[in-house]
């Protein structure tokens, strides 16, 4: 009988971190992102954001998960310039399938609580075939929600969109005039 072995990822280690941020910030690179899994994961994320020093611009890409008003705060005075939350559909039922259950109120109360907390805040999109015709009315919601920009992102066939092709030229045309 065959085992499958699961591979069990780690987190990189703090002080290999910073030090890779270190190097980072030597070649002069003006923005550092910090992406996932799920960067609010670490409990040491502001220790991260705090090492990365003015030579450097910190985003965090994030599905917004555990992003409490208290908690952005704390990521500005670290020195978070910028928050990026996933969140493809207006509709909460359609975004959830799209994302995971609950993703809809976790993206939302993120935002709210990043925009409280006073935080240069933008919505992430991937545009897909089964969202290109709401994309107008999206951006119209992302208005009244008060974000300060939208990043649109092509579907990039890793994790769960491994199996959703690429949009079509006439969906990329339609972006475009968008």
């Amino acid at each position: 009988k065959h085992e499958e072995k699961k591979e069990i990822k780690k987190d990189i280690e703090l002080s290999q971190l910073k030090d890779i941020i270190s190097q980072v910030q030597s070649l002069k690179v003006p923005m550092i992102g910090l992406t996932g899994g799920e960067s609010l994961l670490r409990e040491d994320l502001e220790e991260i954001i705090a090492s990365i020093d003015e030579r450097s611009s910190t985003i965090l890409y994030t599905s917004g998960l555990g992003l409490t008003e208290q908690r952005a705060r704390k990521l500005k005075q670290a020195g978070l310039f910028f928050i990026s939350v996933s969140i493809d559909h207006y509709d909460k039922e359609v975004n959830d399938k799209l994302r995971f259950s609950g993703s809809y109120e976790t993206a939302i109360n993120a935002i709210r609580n990043s925009l409280e907390a006073g935080l240069y805040t933008i919505s992430s999109v991937v545009v897909t075939e089964e969202i290109i015709d709401d994309l107008e009315k999206y951006i119209k919601w992302c208005n009244e929600l008060g974000v300060h920009g939208i990043r649109v992102l092509d579907v990039v066939p890793s994790g769960e969109c491994i199996k959703k092709p690429p949009v079509s030229i006439e969906s990329r045309k339609k972006l475009v005039r968008i």
